[in-house]
C-alpha cells in the first residue's frame, strides 16, 4: 500500500491524521518517511516534488499539499519550507 494512503485505509481523519506527508523509497519497505519541507509526496509516493513556486510546506505540517504564500510574503528563498515577509 502506498503510504500516503494509509490514513483513509486506516480510518484517521482530521487531526488524526499522519501518513499523508509521507512516501517510501523502496518496494517492500514497512516504514513510511516523511517529505522534507517544501516537498510533498508525488503521484504513487515514491519520492517527494518541490512545491511550486509562490507555494510551501512547514517541516511541521502534516499535508500533501503546498500552502499558497500571501500576498507580500515570499516562498523561494527558504527552498519552499516557509513563507516569510519580503
Amino acid at each position: 500500500m502506498v503510504c500516503n494512503a494509509l490514513d483513509a485505509e486506516l480510518g484517521l481523519t482530521g487531526t488524526g491524521i499522519k501518513y499523508v506527508h509521507t512516501y517510501a523509497p523502496r518496494a517492500g519497505m514497512t516504514m513510511c518517511v516523511a517529505c522534507p519541507a517544501g516537498k510533498i509526496p508525488n503521484t504513487g509516493a515514491t519520492g517527494c516534488d518541490n512545491c511550486a513556486a509562490g507555494t510551501y510546506r512547514a517541516a511541521s505540517t502534516i499535508s500533501d499539499e503546498c500552502a499558497t504564500c500571501t500576498e507580500g510574503n515570499e516562498a523561494g528563498p527558504s527552498g519552499h519550507q516557509a513563507c516569510t515577509l519580503w
